[in-house]
Parts: C-alpha cells; structure tokens; sequence
C-alpha cells in the first residue's frame, strides 16, 4: 500500500466553468470559477479538496494548479497550509496540459510515485471518502495502470463523463468496458439502469505509466512540459514561454481517449455532485449560500 513518502497528489484548480458564472456573480459580483467559492460555510471548493488530502501525504507532495489570473486568491486561500506547492499557468490550454505541467515536477522529482489527481471543481461533501477510496485504490495499480474514481449515478445530469465497468480486477477495483461522453438523457438512464458510474475526474496512477500514456498520445505537449523541467526548478518565465509554445488546447479526457486497462473503483457516500449549473448548486444545498469578497494578498517573488 502507499505510505506517505510514496504518494504525491496534484489538485486541479486552474480551469473556468462558465456555466456556473451566473451564480458567484450574483453571490459577490465577480464571476469567480467556482473552485474559490465558499457555497456553504467558510471553505471554498478548493480548500475542502486540499484539506482532505493534508492529513495523507506531506504538504510538500501536493501540487496545486491554477491560472495566473487567480494565483494570489489560492494563495491566500490556501496560506495555512504551509508547504503546499502552487504551480500558476498563463494561458489555458486545456485542464489535461494542467495535468502535464504538474505531472512534470512530479516526474523530475520521483518518477516511481504514486500520484492521485484531484479536481477542485466539484461539490464532495465526503472528499475524505473520495480520497481514502483513491488511496485504496493503490492496491491494485499492479493491475491497471490507471484507476478512475466512479460514483453512483444518482441524477443524469450530474455529469459529464460515463463509465462503464466490466469484471473486476483486484478487490473493489473493476475494469473499465468503455467511456462515454456527453450521452444523451435516454442513454444516461440506460446505463444508470445497468450499473454505469459518473466519472469524478480524480483518478490515481503511477507517475512513470501516466507519463508514459501522456508521451504516447500528446508527444509534443509532454516534450514541451519535460523540457520545462529538465532543471528541476522552474520560474514564471520559464512557464509562460513553455505555454506559448504549447498547441492549442485541447479537450478535457483526451488522455483516455482509445486508451485501454483503465480501472475504476466505486466511491459510496462522497456526495460527488459534478454541479454543471446554478439550478444543481442551489438544489444540492440545504443551507444558505455564502458570498464571496475580493481577495488578495500581496504578490510574491515566485519559484517551482
């Protein structure tokens, strides 16, 4: 099983959602992505995804993306962990390029961890289970080299990415028959009705075969990001050349795309709501919801 020093987590938190724009905007007036919206109580998406991970690994070990443009508030908001690496990107290139860019420091450091990936886009009233469900997950990275978090299909619009399990592999974990995207109402029910999970997006692997998998499919993304961090440290510099070099973004799931041996393993009693729109935030939640201020914090002399 993992232990502390075997395992490095990589948060997601660079990528907007225009869809939910609407409602942080009435809530603050701003259209903050929602990853740094506190909806109920005081922590916003970001802070309970990264707080469900301090406990598992040394801060040290979780990487942090986001865009430049929002660097200082996850600074801010992210200020009591200390330790925690915060990786700021330029230009959007499409969440999977978030992925390579921390993926490459993880490589540069320790190509035989273990890495779980992490969105911070998510509503996961239980991202403890998520997480510990990921971490058990390892168990059976001898069996597939990637493992998806799936959760129960408790509404057909809740989603984006479908998953169809087949037998299983190693405990909890099965193997993936095939993924779906965007299906329609009909087909959503459909594979409800057979057992199909929602994709969460948090998935676990070892560090080598993603990076294998990723030089395979996106060869001059992945040069690009390794080049990048062939030095180990990299600066804001360094970062925005890479990122104009960079193709054009790409399509979030493109790693998965004809890729075979992918596990999933179900996640019970997370809560996992993917929240597309404002109606599924305000009909997920019970209590009020909590706006937002603007937040900053003086800028800062920045290396990775």
């Amino acid at each position: 099983m993992f232990t502390s020093g075997e395992l490095h987590v990589i948060v997601q938190a660079g990528q907007e959602d225009p869809r939910l724009f609407p409602l942080p905007n009435a809530l603050s007036g701003q259209a903050l992505p929602k990853q740094f919206m506190p909806f109920a109580g005081d922590a916003s998406l970001l802070q309970q995804t990264v707080e469900s991970y301090v406990a598992l690994v040394p801060r040290e070990r979780i990487t942090v993306v986001v865009s430049t443009k929002h660097e200082e508030l996850a600074r801010t908001q992210l200020r009591q962990w200390r330790g925690i690496v915060i990786l700021a990107r330029p230009l959007d290139r499409g969440s999977t390029v978030d992925l390579l860019f921390a993926l490459g420091r993880v490589m540069s450091r320790a190509p035989e961890a273990a890495v779980i990936v992490a969105p911070a886009y998510h509503n996961v009233p239980g991202a403890s289970v998520l997480a510990g469900a990921l971490v058990a997950a390892g168990l059976a990275l001898a069996t597939s080299p990637v493992i998806l978090a799936g959760v129960s299909m408790n509404g057909v619009d809740h989603g984006d990415r479908i998953v169809v399990p087949g037998p299983g592999l190693d405990g909890r974990v099965l193997c993936v028959s095939r993924l779906v995207e965007q299906a329609s109402p009909s087909e959503a029910l459909r594979l409800k009705a057979s057992g199909a999970f929602w994709d969460t997006s948090a998935f676990t692997a070892r560090a080598a075969d993603l990076w294998k998998l990723a030089a395979r499919k996106l060869p001059m993304r992945a040069a690009i990001v390794e080049s990048l961090w062939a030095g180990k440290t990299v600066f804001p510099e360094s970062v925005g050349a890479a990122f104009q070099r960079m193709p054009g973004t790409i399509q979030d799931g493109a790693l998965w795309q004809g890729t075979r041996d992918l596990g999933v393993i179900p996640v019970h009693g997370s809560g996992w709501d993917a929240w597309r729109a404002p109606e599924q935030v305000v009909h997920s939640l019970s209590g009020p919801l909590t706006a937002i201020g603007s937040v900053t914090c003086p800028p800062t002399a920045t290396r990775y």
